[in-house]
Formats: C-alpha cells, sequence, structure tokens
C-alpha cells in the first residue's frame, strides 16, 4: 500500500528480504536528529548567549540541563507502554507534536520572562516537560521498526535511526550558533519548534494508511498490554545491564571530551570542539555501519539473526577497549585523537544489533522492552560525568579512561548472558 508520498509499507513477514519503507525510515531518521539537536541546543545557549550574558549562572543552567534528562529517564517506562499501548505511530505524534511545542516555548519564555520574574523556574518546567514528551522516542522507533521492516533489515535501520541522533549533537554547535547570530537565543528555539511540528505534520499525513493495511493492529496498539512481568525476562534484563555499561562508557567523551582535549592534551578551544565533534562523527558511522554489517552478515551466510548480531556487538566492544587502552599508551596528538576516534567508531557497532535484540525480546510488547534497555543506557549514561571527574581528580584520567574500558568488557559479559539465556517474553 503506497501513503501519498509514494513510500511503500510491507509488513515483516510479508516484505521482499531486502527491501525498505525508506519513508519511514526517513522520518524516523529525522525525528531522532530533531530530537537530539533540540536537546543539546540548550547547552549550546547556556554556553553562548544565557551565561555570558548573566542571564543565569553556570548553576542554574545545569538545573536546566538536568530538568530535561530526568524526566526523560523518568519517563522512558511510561513511554514504552505508551507505544505498546497506542501504537509506535500515535506515540511518535504525541512525541514530535509535544517535542515541538515544549521547543518553542523555551524560546517563548526566554523572550518574555526576565531572571527576576521566572525565567530559571520557567525553564526547568518547561524543558521537564519537553523531556517527557521525548521520552517515548526510541522506544516507539524501534517497535516502529520491527513491525514495518523485514527482520534482516532490522538492525541495520536502527543503527540508521540511532545514530542520526550522533549526527543532530555533531551539528549543533554550528547550526545552533548560526542561527542564535540571526535570532538570538530565544528566537532560534522558536524556529525549531516550528521545524519539529513540521516535521511532526509530515509523519501524521505520510502514516495514516498504516492503520489501514494488514499491521493495523501492531501499529495502533494493543487493547491491553500488560508489560510489568518484562522485568523477569532475563533477556532483557541482561541487554538492559550491557547497555547500561556501553552508555558509561559513551558518556564518557560526550561530556568530558572537550575537558579532556583541554586539560590533558592542551588544545586551543576550537581544535577542542573540532576534535570533540570529529567523535560525534565517529560514533555516527559505527552505528551506520553495525546494524548493516549484522544484516549483511546473516545474508550472506545465513548463520541467523542472533548469532550475526552478537558477532557484530561482541566485535565492537572488544575493539572499542583494544583500541582505548592503545590511546592510553600513546602519547602523539594526532595518534591519540585517531584512538579516541576509532574507539568510539567501534562502540557505535553496536546500537542497531542491540536495538534490534531487545525490541524482538519483547515480543508484542516490543516498545516496553525497548523502553527499559533505553533506561538501562540513559542510567549508565548518567553515572559516567559525575564519576569520571572524581576518578580524574583522585588517581588521573588515565584511571578514569580505564574504567570505560572495564564498563566495555563488562557490557561484554552481559551480552553473551542475553544471548544465552532463554527469551520468556510472549511472543
Amino acid at each position: 500500500m503506497n501513503n501519498e508520498s509514494g513510500a511503500e509499507f510491507h509488513s515483516p513477514e510479508t516484505a521482499p528480504a531486502t527491501r525498505l519503507p525508506w519513508g519511514i525510515v526517513g522520518l524516523l531518521m529525522a525525528f531522532s536528529f530533531m530530537s537530539y539537536f533540540n536537546r543539546t541546543s540548550m547547552a549550546e545557549a547556556g554556553a553562548g548567549k544565557i551565561i555570558p550574558g548573566g542571564v543565569l549562572s553556570e548553576t542554574e543552567m545545569g538545573a536546566t540541563y538536568s530538568a530535561l534528562l530526568i524526566a526523560y529517564t523518568v519517563f522512558m517506562l511510561p513511554g514504552g507502554w505508551l507505544t505498546d499501548r497506542a501504537g509506535p505511530r500515535k506515540a511518535l505524534i504525541i512525541m514530535g507534536v509535544g517535542t515541538a511545542f515544549f521547543t518553542a516555548m523555551t524560546g517563548a519564555i526566554g523572550h518574555f520572562l526576565l531572571p527576576a520574574s521566572g525565567l530559571f523556574a520557567g525553564l526547568i518546567v518547561t524543558r521537564a516537560l519537553m523531556g517527557i514528551c521525548t521520552a517515548p522516542i526510541y522506544p516507539a522507533s524501534g517497535r516502529m521498526v520491527a513491525v514495518t521492516v523485514p527482520p534482516t533489515r532490522q538492525a541495520e535501520v536502527n543503527g540508521l535511526v540511532i545514530g542520526m541522533a550522533l549526527i543532530g549533537s555533531a551539528v549543533t554547535p554550528f547550526a545552533c550558533g548560526y542561527l542564535m547570530d540571526r535570532f538570538n537565543w530565544p528566537g532560534t528555539f522558536v524556529f525549531m519548534g516550528g521545524v519539529t511540528a513540521a516535521l511532526a505534520v509530515v509523519w501524521i499525513v505520510a502514516t495514516r494508511r498504516l492503520q489501514s493495511s494488514g499491521m493495523a493492529s501492531a501499529v495502533t496498539g494493543e487493547p491491553d498490554v500488560p508489560w510489568l512481568h518484562l522485568l523477569l525476562n532475563r533477556r532483557v534484563l541482561f541487554l538492559t545491564a550491557a547497555y547500561a555499561f556501553i552508555g558509561y562508557y559513551q558518556n564518557l567523551f560526550v561530556y568530558w571530551g572537550h575537558r579532556y582535549f583541554d586539560n590533558v592534551m592542551h588544545l586551543d578551544t576550537h581544535t577542542s570542539r573540532l576534535y570533540a565533534t570529529l567523535l560525534y562523527v565517529a560514533t555516527a558511522v559505527g552505528m551506520f555501519s553495525g546494524g548493516f554489517l549484522a544484516d549483511w552478515l546473516e545474508r550472506s551466510t545465513g548463520s541467523g539473526l542472533a548469532r550475526s548480531r552478537l558477532l557484530v556487538a561482541i566485535s565492537g566492544l572488544v575493539s572499542a577497549a583494544i583500541i582505548l587502552s592503545v590511546g592510553l599508551s600513546v602519547s602523539q596528538q594526532s595518534l591519540v585523537v585517531a584512538c579516541l576516534a576509532l574507539a568510539w567508531l567501534a562502540m557505535g557497532l553496536v546500537e542497531g544489533p542491540m536495538w534490534a535484540m531487545a525490541v524482538e525480546s519483547g515480543g508484542r510488547r516490543g516498545g516496553s522492552a525497548g523502553a527499559i534497555f533505553n533506561t538501562g543506557g540513559n542510567i549508565g549514561g548518567i553515572f559516567s560525568p559525575m564519576i569520571t571527574p572524581i576518578l580524574a581528580a583522585t588517581w588521573g584520567w588515565t584511571a578514569a579512561v580505564s574504567v570505560a574500558i572495564g564498563a566495555c568488557l563488562a557490557a561484554i559479559a552481559f551480552l553473551i548472558f542475553a544471548i544465552s539465556s532463554k527469551q520468556s517474553s510472549e511472543k
């Protein structure tokens, strides 16, 4: 069945083995890009305009950043429940419209409120509500992939969707800076809210015929989808534990990369920013490649989806640990940066295969399984920026990075446990 844009939608059971519904895939990638662009733009606004202008203090801006992250993490599980209950299409509509509204409201509050009249409180509330609305994005995207993409292409598509988040983060410093130079920071957020709203409208129109297709029940959700017993599913729990350690590894340089380049490698600000962006791009390349490699391996060798996904994920984790260890032992600047970029590229390989495994493990509750899985990744990511400076101050940066290598090895162990465990969720 075709939608108005000409994209075709198939159920996994009937879709050609190598054919993708590019209309759906492209929109999921666009949602992922805009989600991270909207999130990380607040940090650029804070560093570039709000703090230097004396509007808010560093402490107040830090609380504003945390408001979104905490709400996003806390409401991840309800977002997964919403995905299974209402269906991924409606969950993404709610996500898109809600994110657009509160992104624009961020700018409106910045325009109309002064620090003395509640700007700080207004931003805290607005960014927290935006975090709540954003929470379903990846559980819903993973579930949409599961019901519209052939099984032999699902790891590839999940990698494309997650990878666009890194591209969104990578372009934020430059694109957001460009917009703020022309519209100031409040106008920039109003503009981004409009772009996100337009994307939500395109999603509504482009996916409306899915409800009348053969996959209607999967896309529109189940009448009642109990999900708490997923917490007893060993495969889901082991995958979640592995993703928590991966989140720790990844967020080490997301939050402290610029500082590492400044204080340890003694680079100038421009070069530090350039190298930090390079890590984002390298990770995105790994995410794009990992899912493709897993699916290609299965199609080429017939080794089975589970085995091919496991092989790529473990290869990425082993490579990430080894390359980062090499990076600690070299002193030449170009080699250090090359090792860091390659290590984060290798870590990116795990995303597509692991998201496909997590959603598949939940069966009809794939959205909830994805939410549990992603909550683990976010919890690990929350600990990393807090623990890293303590380790660096106490034992040095080598010790702090070595802990991340240990987290990578722990992820390998839990991933092996996940694959060897018997899946117990209802199909």
